[in-house]
């Protein structure tokens, strides 16, 4: 993206171009969130009020 950026948007549409229709509207609906290493996303016997998809980490 440094050297080249002028290439992030091409990619960017191309790649979303290739996405199924529900795909697309799956990533558009969701929230992306980063959360730190050691930090907790909920709390054991708390009440769910989310659905979390974890992409990378335990």
């Amino acid at each position: 993206m440094r050297v080249q950026p002028n290439l992030v948007l091409p990619i960017a549409a191309m790649m979303v171009q290739r996405m199924s229709p529900l795909v697309r509207q799956i990533d558009f609906a969701l929230e992306w969130m980063l959360v730190e290493a050691g930090k907790a996303l909920y709390r054991q016997d708390s009440k769910p009020q989310n659905v979390y998809i974890v992409l990378n980490g335990r």
